[in-house]
């Protein structure tokens, strides 16, 4: 994301956030969470600016997001790999 110009603080707090529940569950792929705990880690607290950020960082590549739309059932996200340059937007 150093390098993708559109990115702001927002979606690394976010993504850090992601990846902490990541390593916390042993660094496997897919990872549930919740808008809520996600929020609360990230600081972020705009719904809006969450949901923008998630399209984002899915648009980008970065992660692969796949929301339930149920508040019981967590979304489902995958870090993708962080060996390999992501496409930067210009």
């Amino acid at each position: 994301m150093e390098n993708n110009k559109k990115a702001n603080p927002s979606h690394f707090s976010i993504f850090l956030a992601i990846y902490y529940l990541w390593w916390m569950n042993d660094c496997k792929n897919p990872v549930t969470i919740s808008r809520e705990e996600i929020m609360k880690t990230s600081r972020i607290f705009s719904t809006a600016t969450y949901h923008k950020c998630m399209k984002e960082l899915h648009f980008w590549k970065i992660i692969e997001y796949k929301p339930s739309f149920n508040p019981y059932k967590g979304s489902e996200v995958k870090i993708n790999k962080l060996d390999e340059p992501i496409a930067t937007l210009k």
